[in-house]
Order: structure tokens, then sequence, then C-alpha cells
């Protein structure tokens, strides 16, 4: 199969369903401390053979990245498209984890590296200068990049019993690396924020993984990609990337304290069966202004052990809509999508202003 496919392509090009820090792109120019990478050395070894892994997603994006490596001075991507590993992310886990996890783990701090290469061509991304939403934003959007690349060079070990243990390394790698919730500013995301994206960056390599396999005559995944398709809601159209709009919806631009701008009161409506929401939430604005934003119902089923965990959480179902409100104004939204509810799982309805929600300005 092609693992060569251009990403950021357009609207729906990138898709958390069932399924020290990463430093952000620097500013243009300055100086770099690195060296090219030593093959004698163990962190460098890991590193030069991931890069390999690695190459024809930057050559379908027509990048031509040069790999080097440093000490102790963050993992970052430079305009000049040069990816700077930092050798002590790789040394600090060597002891920890197994050969082939360490890979993986190696694997996506290049495929978050080489996803800001693909920002600066996409969007002539000057992070010197741009605004800490902006910042986070792309940082959320680079997660989700990583995700899907490494999520489609890990299908040849999908049989392994590794394939769980490793996309776990990286879903806690990320929310390591995320900042508290109650820190307004920084350029990236929260915690919850940063493991959300890199959900969302499996999920669309799951959808991506399916369509090739269709397009080779593999029939099976065709519901798949249909299930991925309507719980993702990729046919919606948006200005921006579908995987931009995702990392505002993530990191919620334009309403960092949600919860003093609008109420919800939220009727789940479970059917006779337990099999479905049928959902009616009433938001309220609670400001003397306006307010428009893009809001998601969600169906997500938590595990019953840890029921406010989003770890292993899997979504169901998801409904977008644009939520204009006057000051002190209401409405009303109701659908239905699909629930999972049983021994194992606790389902819950979610909505703005949780902060575990999607909502944002929109495109």
């Amino acid at each position: 199969m092609n693992r060569g496919r251009a990403l950021l392509a357009g609207a729906h090009a990138w898709c958390f369903v069932c399924l020290g820090s990463m430093s952000a792109a620097r500013a243009q120019g300055g100086s770099m401390v690195a060296q090219p990478p030593d093959p004698t050395r163990s962190e460098d070894k890991i590193a030069i053979a991931e890069f390999a892994v690695l190459s024809q997603f930057a050559a379908a994006n027509g990048l031509h990245a040069t790999l080097m490596m440093d000490d102790g001075g963050g993992c970052i991507a430079y305009p000049d498209q040069t990816i700077v590993l930092d050798r002590s992310q790789i040394t600090t886990n060597l002891s920890k984890i197994d050969s082939n996890r360490m890979s993986a783990f190696v694997r996506f701090l290049l495929a978050h590296e080489l996803s800001h290469l693909i920002q600066f061509n996409k969007y002539s991304y000057a992070p010197a200068t741009a605004s800490d939403p902006v910042r986070q934003e792309m940082e959320s959007e680079a997660d989700i990049g990583g995700g899907m690349i490494l999520y489609l060079t890990l299908t040849s070990q999908l049989q392994s019993n590794q394939t769980t243990q490793i996309i776990q390394d990286a879903l806690q790698l990320v929310f390591n690396m995320g900042q508290d919730a109650e820190f307004i500013g920084g350029f990236h995301p929260t915690h919850e924020g940063r493991r959300t994206s890199l959900r969302y960056g499996l999920s669309l390599g799951t959808y991506e993984y399916a369509l090739e396999a269709i397009n080779a005559g593999a029939s099976m995944y065709v519901s798949s990609r249909d299930h991925l398709s309507a719980v993702l809601e990729l046919q919606q159209t948006h200005s921006v990337p579908w995987t931009r709009y995702m990392a505002r919806q993530i990191t919620h631009t334009g309403f960092p304290n949600m919860t003093s701008v609008i109420n919800s009161d939220v009727d789940p409506g479970i059917s006779a069966n337990g099999m479905k929401f049928n959902y009616q939430v009433t938001y309220t604005n609670i400001t003397p202004k306006s307010v428009a934003f893009d809001g998601s119902v969600q169906s997500i089923s938590f595990l019953r052990s840890s029921p406010n965990d989003t770890f292993q959480s899997l979504l169901w179902g998801s409904n977008t809509q644009r939520i204009q409100l006057a000051p002190g104004g209401s409405v009303t939204v109701t659908g239905a999508m699909d629930r999972v509810d049983n021994s194992q799982y606790v389902a819950k309805l979610v909505c703005p202003p949780d902060p575990i929600a999607l909502y944002s300005t929109g495109s």
C-alpha cells in the first residue's frame, strides 16, 4: 500500500475513535547547536533508522528533510527543513521500554516534527510572531499528523501484541508533555488536548488505511471507512484543512474559559433498548455579548473503573453545529447517536462547556 500520501492536502485531508517538551517549531533563522547523527551511538542509530522510514512521507509532500542530533535542546523543526532530535529524550526512555517500542517512540517524535515542516510550507507559519492560540493550534495539528503517520507506519506490526503498548506509550508521552489546564496561555495544548489530538491522528491513520485497503480490493474495510467517516464528521467542509479545524476545536480557539460564557442543560434521552442517545441540549449565553461558536455533542464511553479518564475512552458519535446566541439567549439542539454502556464501559454525552468537549470560533 502507498505510504507516501500527501498530508494537509485539503478540507478533508486528515482525520479518536474505537479503534520536558516536544518543542514547538522554532523561529525562522537563529542559531542551532546540533550535529549530524553519529551511527556509533545507540540513540542516533535508532533515529537514523526511523528517519529513513519517514522519508517517503517527506518526499510525498515535497520535502527533503535533514536529520540532526542535539543534547538537551529539545526536538525542533526549522523552516530550512532541518529536524533536530534531542538525544536526552531518547536516552531517558532507552532503559524503560524494549527496542521495538523505542523505535516507535522515536518515530512519533520525528513524525511530529515532520508535520511542522509541512505546516511551514502550507501556512507560511512563523512561530516567533504567532499568537499563543495559533501556536497551540499548530502543536495540536502536528500531534494529529504525527499520530496518523505513526499508525500508518505501524500497520506491518498490527498483529503484534506490542502494537497496543506502542500506541499507549505515545498517548502517555504527549499527555505528559501537555500544559496544565489552569495555565492560560503558552504554546502547547493541555495534557488532555495533546492526547486527544494524537487519538484523532491515530483514527485518521485508521481511515487512510481502510481507504488504501479498499482501493486494493479489500471490501471488508468498507464498513470501517463509513463508520469513521460518520463519527469523525468527514462530510463537513471547512475553510481550512480538516486537521487545522480539529486542532482549533481541541484547543478551544477563542474560548479559553467557556464555562464563563455558556451554560448547557443536557437531557441524554436514552432509547428504550439503551443503544442510542436521543439527546436534547440547551445552550444559554450567560454574558451580555452575543456569542457564536462551533460546538460538538459527542457520545463517549469511559471505562467504569476510570470514568473520568479519557486514556482508553471510545468515541461512538459526534454532531457539530454552529451555535449563535444573543445576550442571555438560549437555543436547543437535538439529535441521536449510538451509545455503548455495558459491564466494562459507561456511556456519557459530552458537550460544551465541558473541558474535554470540542468547541471553537470555527473555521
